[in-house]
């Protein structure tokens, strides 16, 4: 997951390494694919633990380049995130094995099976004194970390190769700007230190919980003291590696006696050269994985080690096995209302043929029931509900007697109205309190308005009628619009709102009325205000209110509306 750069900067901020130049950074060029990395002209490090650090970034930066293994195992090492960071102690792994990718050069020493501490050293030069570089910044420095910071668990170990770059005596948080090292070329560069770079970032640096890092090249602060790290717990490897198949992947099952804090899962299937880790499973009882990434047909290899901290099992049992024959999903699934009834369609695709199973959820139901199963080349079905105006969940899958494709799913509200024919909206009786209008004036003047969003032309329209009532006399011959359910558009879910206005004497004036769009949102449906209408009324008119209607909504029904008690019967017939 994307990691906040404020992080990084809140570990790096407590280191207390030491870096003065000769000179400041010149641009040689910018061509990096982050912007946030920009190639420098490497300077000299006067300070001594700068100038080991930086020997020791430059070594790591040609181990990660030329050894896919050594990318694999920092990437798996900081998955573990044993202090909850993305990072590992140095002094933890320096003896943990790194097994030589396939196809790719040798090292130095020509070995095929070496050590994390080995293969930095490859690239090291000895001190002064003999002894390598490592060894004295672990004996200075026995909390020196590496850390993926940022985008760790987007890096992609086998095809991309991140900066190695070192933390500076003089960094200060939010106030350093860059931050030294070395690119997949193995040039100079400066990092940005304030802004997140936008691509992973090996870093070495210190650890902040760990202790307190000697300051200089030599010296040491009163406050610290050595502490030597724990004996390796001795860690059971799993036994009894197994693999199946089920429809949607490969399931391992292991069994484990002993003591640790998880297990890690490993794979290689048919076109990688090495093993890598696809997954970290917590808690030393959950002795099981499912696959699920895995290509149909494609025959992968699985080993499961044991973890405890940052110290590791050797590996389980090898197990092989084939990926299931995963059934290809439709393409697309929509269900729309049709007539008085409701349409399932959806799209078969290029794909080898299946059975398709439709389910059903109704409004009061709690899991899907099987409501139809096609076995030919068909790609519609027609249903007739029995809950208008309620939530009918629908989901759609190929199944081939052996395995099932993923489930494509949709939602439908059924009309009340028959979709096939003209719908019409007429008002049949307002109802008011006397506050509406006063009692010298005699009966209330309305203006009814519904306004709605047109798909056609994409504009808000408009239908009218001026009413002039007693409170409950019969209105069924006022017609208000005609509405009619545009197949074409799938604008089963459209909606008017229905605006109340009363009229008074008075000049005339203009008013925005509001117009609204329906539409499925995810699994939901909502409305958004989609424009406004103009409508020309009198300056002393009251509004009193606005309510919406769907189009599925029973066409008998009573809206009340806000301002006094005005309550509005419409009906689909006169």
């Amino acid at each position: 997951m994307k990691r906040c750069f404020s992080y990084l900067s809140f570990i790096l901020g407590l280191v207390v390494f030491g870096c003065s130049k000769d000179v400041g950074p010149t641009l040689v060029s910018n061509d990096q694919k982050s912007p946030y990395i920009v190639r420098a002209q490497e300077p000299v490090f006067k300070d001594g633990a700068d100038a080991e650090l930086n020997e020791l970034a430059k070594s790591l930066n040609k181990a990660v380049r030329s050894n896919i293994g050594m990318r694999q195992f920092i990437h798996s090492e900081v998955q573990l995130r044993f202090d909850g960071d993305y990072e590992f102690l140095i002094s933890k792994v320096t003896d943990s094995p790194i097994p030589k990718a396939e196809e790719e050069s040798s090292t130095r020493s020509g070995q095929d099976m070496i050590t994390f501490g080995e293969m930095v050293r490859e690239y090291l030069p000895e001190t002064r004194s003999g002894e390598d570089i490592l060894t004295v910044l672990q004996e200075l420095y026995p909390d020196l970390q590496v850390a993926v910071p940022v985008h760790a668990d987007e890096w992609d170990p086998e095809t991309y190769t991140p900066v190695v770059v070192f933390v500076p005596t003089d960094y200060r948080e939010n106030e350093t700007l860059t931050v030294p090292g070395y690119d997949a070329e193995g040039l100079f560069v400066e990092v940005d230190a304030i802004n997140e770079p936008d691509v992973p970032v090996i870093v070495i640096s210190r650890n902040e919980r760990v202790g307190t890092m000697r300051s200089g090249s030599g010296s040491t602060s009163s406050s610290f003291s050595p502490v030597p790290p724990p004996p390796p717990p001795s860690v059971s490897a799993p036994s009894d590696l197994a693999a199946s198949q089920t429809h949607s992947g490969i399931v391992l099952s292991w069994q484990f006696n002993g003591s640790a804090h998880g297990f890690k899962v490993w794979r290689k299937g048919e076109n990688d050269t090495a093993f890598t880790t696809i997954a970290i499973v917590p808690g030393m009882t959950n002795t099981g994985y499912q696959d699920t990434q895995v290509v149909s047909g494609y025959t992968y290899q699985y080993y499961v080690t044991a973890y405890y901290q940052s110290y590791q099992s050797v590996p389980s049992n090898m197990v092989t096995a084939v990926a299931p024959s995963v059934v290809e999903p439709l393409t697309n699934f929509s269900v729309i209302p049709s007539g008085l009834g409701l349409e399932c369609r959806w799209t078969h695709g290029q794909v080898p043929f299946a059975d398709v199973v439709i389910e059903h959820k109704g409004p009061n139901a709690i899991n899907y029931s099987v409501l139809s199963r096609i076995t030919d080349w068909q790609t519609n079905y027609c249903f007739l509900p029995s809950d208008k105006g309620m939530r009918h969940d629908f989901r759609i899958y190929r199944d081939n007697g052996s395995s099932q494709s993923d489930a494509l799913t949709d939602f439908v509200y059924p009309p009340y109205r028959n979709t096939s024919v003209a719908s019409s909206v007429y008002i049949k009786r307002i109802e008011y309190s006397r506050g509406v209008e006063g009692w010298l004036r005699g009966d209330a003047e309305f203006d009814i308005v519904a306004t709605y969003y047109d798909r056609q032309s994409s504009k808000i329209k408009a239908d009218s009628v001026f009413v002039h009532t007693s409170s409950g006399d019969d209105l069924s011959n006022v017609f208000l619009k005609e509405w009619r359910y545009l197949d074409l558009e799938k604008d089963w879910y459209s909606m008017i709102t229905i605006h109340v206005i009363e009229q008074d004497p008075g000049d005339e004036a203009q008013i925005s009325l509001d117009g609204k769009l329906a539409y499925k949102s995810g699994n939901i449906l909502d409305a958004v205000v989609a424009g406004s209408y103009t409508h020309v009324w009198k300056e002393e008119d009251d509004s009193c209110g606005s309510r919406d209607l769907y189009y599925y909504d029973n066409p008998e029904t009573v809206l009340q509306f806000s301002m006094y008690d005005v309550r509005l019967t419409l009906s689909e017939n006169p």
